[in-house]
């Protein structure tokens, strides 16, 4: 099952947490009807969720927890695993940067150049594309390919970095399953200039507009991350807002984060 469904499962157990959790029952006949199955997986959903339900336990983002209002089957209950706060968290006194030369193709490339430095210290094969037709590096680890856009901005004075997209360029790499997108949020961390990376694949991308954390133009997407007082990045829309920490490095290309 793709990510996009994986994230649409989590965020549907999240929602009973503050409650009493979820029965196994009621989440599989949920999740049956959602727009992120694909036909394939409808084939044998019910042997295939019950592996997705597993393989979660098994990372530890989500538990089993008894109802003892029931019995039998309807005893257990799943809810999402509340885990503590990621330690890589910017350090206090993130904001702006004011240094830098305010030169738009300056800092383009130097975003792109921060992403090249961080792949090859990690043993991928990085090349900037002489072309740019949508894809900024290709990289290569172990007979896999990476190709992938990457956006540069500086945070501003609210501590809030916006990136914008092409439609075209998401709806034309969502179909092929192919892009990573890269997003380096310029800023200064205890008066020292920093890049701060995001990395977000295509199904992230449409299940976060789809859910609205990503608001959508008539040309372009616009990815918004504002950090919290206590430096906790929010992909943010109006008034919708979610915690990206996890997303808030490399590890989706590098293998750290599964």
């Amino acid at each position: 099952m793709n990510e996009a469904f994986k994230q649409e499962t989590l965020s549907t157990i999240g929602k009973e947490n503050g409650n009493k959790g979820i029965s196994y029952q009621a989440l599989e006949k949920m999740m049956s009807e959602s727009k992120n199955l694909s036909e394939n997986d409808r084939v044998d959903y019910k042997k295939l969720f019950k592996e997705l339900l597993h393989a979660l336990e098994k990372e530890g983002v989500v538990k089993k927890v008894s109802n003892p209002k029931n019995k039998g089957s309807k005893k257990t209950l799943y809810k999402v695993v509340n885990k503590p706060k990621p330690t890589n968290r910017p350090p206090i006194g993130i904001g702006t940067i004011t240094s830098d030369i305010n030169d738009t193709g300056y800092k383009g490339r130097g975003g792109e150049y921060a992403v090249m430095s961080e792949l090859l210290f990690n043993g991928f094969d990085a090349n900037l594309m002489t072309v740019d037709k949508g894809q900024d590096i290709i990289a290569r680890k172990d007979s896999t390919w990476y190709f992938i856009q990457v956006k540069t901005t500086s945070l501003d004075s609210n501590k809030k970095a916006c990136w914008k997209i092409p439609k075209h360029t998401v709806n034309r790499f969502y179909a092929e399953g192919t892009m990573k997108y890269v997003l380096v949020a310029r800023c200064s961390a205890v008066g020292k200039p920093q890049n701060r990376i995001f990395c977000f694949s295509n199904d992230e991308i449409n299940t976060f507009t789809t859910q609205g954390y990503i608001s959508q133009g008539r040309d372009d997407i616009t990815i918004t991350i504002q950090y919290s007082q206590d430096n906790v990045p929010y992909l943010c829309s109006g008034n919708a807002q979610t915690d990206v920490s996890k997303w808030g490095n490399l590890d989706s290309i590098i293998g750290r984060r599964l």
